[in-house]
């Protein structure tokens, strides 16, 4: 009997430790340290590269031939444009613009004369904005202008038929404007400065094309255009 209580006893004073270490709260966990976010980044900062793509309708005006004046009015032209700008800064541009019926005084010529062109230009922009959506800019380069109309066979007479002329010239432009976007699409609006090279040593040997050949040597006109955009 004796034996039987000592070993309640022995099991009872081993239980106890126990007990009270379950009975003492369990250790906080330790803090936990949160990582700070860091702010968004600005778009006022550099920007990539990035392509531009336009389509824009407009109109020649005081268009002057030799010092000239052609007193023609102004002719409605339509064209586009494409440039790549590194940095959103500087970069390349391509033009090309066509006049269905240039303006000229000339009665030799049965409708008025095509005037083309077709330059490649150094583009240079300032993007302005949060956004850079606000992008006015300025470019200037060399190309060709080429010059095609059919002229009477008997100048006055409407009767007589028509020979097809046609001449092309080396070019140069310079002009600027401004592009603003709202995202990708925007548009472009835009006025530039035209001459052709001026040779009074004539080639051409038909009459068409020594007319085509005469108005587009030392040609000088202005071109206003407004148009749409697209970069991405």
């Amino acid at each position: 009997m004796r034996l039987t209580h000592s070993l309640a006893a022995a099991g009872i004073a081993a239980l106890l430790p126990a007990a009270a270490a379950a009975q003492q709260p369990a250790p906080a966990p330790p803090p936990q340290t949160q990582t700070a976010i860091p702010p968004a980044a600005s778009y006022n900062g550099p920007i990539g590269g990035r392509w531009t793509v336009s389509g824009f309708v407009g109109s020649n005006f005081s268009a002057v031939v030799s010092d000239i004046d052609l007193e023609g009015g102004s002719s409605f032209d339509f064209g586009g444009q494409v440039s790549y700008l590194w940095g959103g800064t500087v970069g390349a541009e391509f033009l090309a613009n066509f006049t269905p019926h240039f303006n000229t005084p000339s009665l030799a010529f049965s409708d008025q004369p095509h005037l083309n062109s077709f330059m490649g230009n150094v583009i240079a922009a300032v993007p302005l904005g949060e956004a850079h959506q606000l992008q006015p800019y300025f470019s200037g380069g060399v190309g060709a202008i080429t010059l095609r109309g059919d002229v009477l066979n008997v100048a006055l007479d409407p009767t007589s038929g028509t020979t097809s002329g046609s001449e092309m010239r080396f070019g140069t432009n310079v002009g600027g404007g401004l592009m603003a976007f709202a995202g990708n699409v925007g548009f472009r609006a835009d006025i530039r400065f035209y001459r052709t090279s001026s040779d009074n040593t004539f080639t051409a040997v038909g009459v068409a094309d020594r007319l085509a050949e005469t108005l587009l040597s030392g040609l000088k006109f202005w071109r206003a255009n407004v148009g749409v955009a697209f970069q991405w």
